[in-house]
């Protein structure tokens, strides 16, 4: 008689490190937890600090993010114009 269970979270978590996930993304792989919303799935693989600029900008209202926008493009502008005088 054999019967399939389920993996613990115990089980999963033990597992997460030598297949070089982490403990969540291997519960989620389990069905123990329910997937990520499509906008969380797009953040995956940033670094902490691009990841915040995400959710920031996500939470803005509209005008607040074209403002956003317009100084971010003045400071690119600004780095790139330093860089061409060999700063």
């Amino acid at each position: 008689m054999s019967e399939q269970r389920s993996p613990t979270f115990n089980f999963c978590a033990a597992i997460a490190k030598p297949l070089g996930k982490t403990p969540e993304e291997v519960f989620r792989l389990a069905g123990l937890l329910p997937p990520l919303p499509a906008q969380v799935e797009s953040v995956r693989g940033l670094a902490g600090e691009e990841k915040e600029l995400i959710a920031i900008w996500r939470s803005l209202p509209a005008a607040d993010k074209e403002y956003l926008l317009r100084l971010v493009r003045m400071l690119d502008e600004a780095v790139r114009k330093d860089e061409g005088r060999g700063r």
